[in-house]
């Protein structure tokens, strides 16, 4: 999945990640939280959507929790990515529909 250069822009600011040196590093992080989500059940057209607010939210906390200044604040960005990530695989509108 492609990331636009203004998604890129609007999880580096919510990281508050500056330098453009970090830009493939964020992007593959930006990446590897879709697939993630993707693996749990979401449906990939809702992750592909760069407008959609709660994917936005999760792939923003999981790219902030690599860059985290400390264990603590990293562990816990980490575990609110997880639970975003569950919700969103239990809600009837963001999972992938069973083939039967």
């Amino acid at each position: 999945m492609a990331v636009s250069a203004d998604f890129l822009k609007e999880i580096k600011k919510d990281s508050g990640i500056t330098a453009a040196y970090f830009d493939s590093q964020v992007t593959r992080l930006i990446e590897a939280s879709r697939l993630e989500l993707i693996r749990v059940g979401v449906s990939s057209n809702i992750v592909a959507n760069e407008s959609n607010v709660l994917v936005t939210q999760a792939i923003s906390v999981y790219v902030h929790s690599n860059f985290a200044e400390d264990e603590n604040e990293a562990a816990r960005l980490a575990e609110s990515f997880n639970s975003m990530k569950t919700a969103l695989s239990l809600s009837t509108g963001y999972m992938t529909e069973a083939v039967t």
